[in-house]
């Protein structure tokens, strides 16, 4: 008789724990669709790993806006900033190798290391390259600009790093730099001996068997399955071309899928030496920074967050969260692990530019940390809406201030002419019969329309906004000949000297703008 007891309890106790399961992944696949919903999102695949236990390893939605071609646990996405944290544990890995050391100069393992301000050329150390200290410009500071559609190698974009005025003075502020992971995977690869993607791939990928986890972008490319690059519908509803970010490869250039990342989760959260050195990274992200859609979202209201081995630190109650984003052209990626409840969430999607995957993070958040649920896909709407308010807003003023009447100092041929930075490469100027005709270093075409004075509104362009991306002609002291031009943020470009011109070899300091986005 208790036998027959036993039984029935033991059936009962695994029906009630099926049917708890199952309403626990309805209630996060409710999560996903609702948010793929607010948020337009043609495909997203989701990875929980709690306990050592892999909860979710699934894809949802399609691999191309409108077409069916459903995303599984192998579809194999561009991952983005995510690398980061790869990043970061190579170099703990070196570290504990003891190949490298946190506190050493980076000269001490590569002595042609160089960059504009001497005093981080000399003391700049691989806990600096990888906490965001380096006094780079930030990636909000369009430093992005340097590698974006221009094709360059990662040894050329080492030599315009060197050339590139700092932002911050060294150690004063955080700055979230792609090169400071480009310059720290260079490091490794000289006390290594080998390419970091293949010390990477050695130390990393193949213990953990992802097997499809890769960095070649022809691998991505060749595959039947992976995802189409997405901007938000009202931008574009067709894909967009795919950027290869072979060229920052530490930065951003690991491919994966939903399977392979939960393997990644469980790593993640059975380790403590990097995690507990993640802790000690020196660097804070200032509650003053935040981006156009609310940094604030992205760290569930946490207005504080540390910075250190491609993590973002920040707290939900008493739990410590570890947290890093990503964003490529049409890709966007989140991840977060909670190590006091050994909870792992990788988000990984097809389109790009909005708050859509911290809304999903979030609402598991309270999911898992019993939370009370907010709607979190309305938060980061009226976030949009309030940003939109705040550039019209800005807009308004801008165009309050404008002085119509205010005429370019030379005729408009006079502005033509070749104009060179030594870091972002050569702008050229050219007239068209009214107008004026810009062609930036990534030899994107546009016009320049006249704005007041010698500032001209770049238009024309997709990725320059109209109004706020302003050329500036910069004139000699008494005002009879233009010497170069500055663009927001990336800087002075001296104008070369046509044929009949002579050359004027004087450097001209330029002094970079402080402001600081992070995306």
């Amino acid at each position: 008789m208790h036998k027959i007891y036993l039984i029935i309890f033991l059936v009962l106790f695994a029906k009630l724990t099926a049917d708890s399961t199952r309403e626990n992944a309805d209630e996060i696949d409710q999560f996903v669709i609702q948010t793929m919903e607010s948020w337009s999102t043609p495909g997203i695949a989701l990875s929980i790993v709690q306990n050592d236990d892999v909860v979710k390893a699934q894809g949802y939605g399609t691999r191309e806006r409108g077409v069916d071609a459903p995303v599984d646990e192998n579809t194999l996405f561009q991952i983005c900033s995510l690398t980061k944290a790869f990043t970061g544990l190579t170099a703990s890995m070196l570290v504990d190798e003891k190949r490298l050391e946190w506190e050493e100069p980076v000269r001490t393992y590569w002595p042609e290391f160089k960059l504009k301000d001497e005093t981080a050329t000399q003391l700049m150390t691989i806990r600096d390259l990888l906490s965001g200290r380096t006094g780079l410009p930030s990636t909000g500071m369009q430093a992005w600009r340097l590698w974006w559609h221009t094709n360059r190698t990662e040894d050329e974009l080492i030599q315009r790093t060197a050339e590139m005025n700092p932002a911050f003075s060294f150690r004063a502020h955080f700055s979230y730099s792609n090169m400071a992971y480009v310059l720290a995977s260079k490091v490794m690869e000289k006390v290594s001996g080998k390419p970091w993607q293949e010390y990477c791939a050695e130390k990393i990928f193949k213990p953990l068997e992802m097997e499809n986890t890769t960095f070649n972008f022809n691998t991505f490319l060749e595959s039947d399955n992976k995802v189409k690059s997405h901007l938000a519908p009202y931008f574009r509803k067709d894909p967009i071309a795919y950027q290869s970010l072979d060229m920052i490869a530490a930065a951003g250039g690991i491919i994966s899928n939903a399977k392979d990342m939960t393997k990644w989760l469980k790593y993640l959260l059975q380790q403590g030496p990097l995690i507990k050195e993640t802790q000690n990274a020196q660097s804070v992200i200032e509650p003053i920074i935040s981006n156009v859609y609310k940094w604030n979202i992205y760290t569930y209201f946490n207005p504080v967050a540390a910075y250190g081995y491609g993590w973002m630190l920040y707290r939900v109650g008493d739990k410590e969260i570890y947290m890093h984003t990503g964003l490529s052209d049409g890709a966007q990626t989140l991840l977060a692990i909670v190590p006091e409840e050994k909870l792992g969430i990788c988000i990984l999607s097809n389109q790009s530019e909005n708050p859509a995957l911290a809304c999903l993070l979030n609402s598991l958040l309270d999911k898992y940390l019993k939370k009370e649920p907010r709607d979190w896909n309305k938060i980061g709407q009226d976030a949009i809406k309030s940003m939109e308010l705040e550039f019209d807003a800005q807009i308004t003023q801008i165009k309050a201030d404008r002085n119509k009447d205010l005429a370019p100092t030379f005729l408009l041929q006079n502005y033509s002419g070749e104009y060179v930075n030594l870091a972002f490469g050569t702008v050229r100027i050219s007239k068209d019969e009214n107008s004026l005709l810009i062609t930036t270093y990534n030899n994107d075409k546009g016009s320049l329309e006249h704005w007041q004075g010698d500032d001209f509104s770049i238009t024309g362009i997709p990725s320059y906004t109209p109004i706020l991306q302003q050329v500036t002609f910069i004139l000699s002291d008494d005002k009879k000949d233009i010497i170069g031009l500055r663009m927001p943020c990336v800087g002075f470009f001296k104008k070369e000297p046509s044929p009949q011109e002579p050359k004027n070899d004087k450097p001209i300091e330029d002094t970079p703008q402080k402001s600081e986005i992070l995306t």
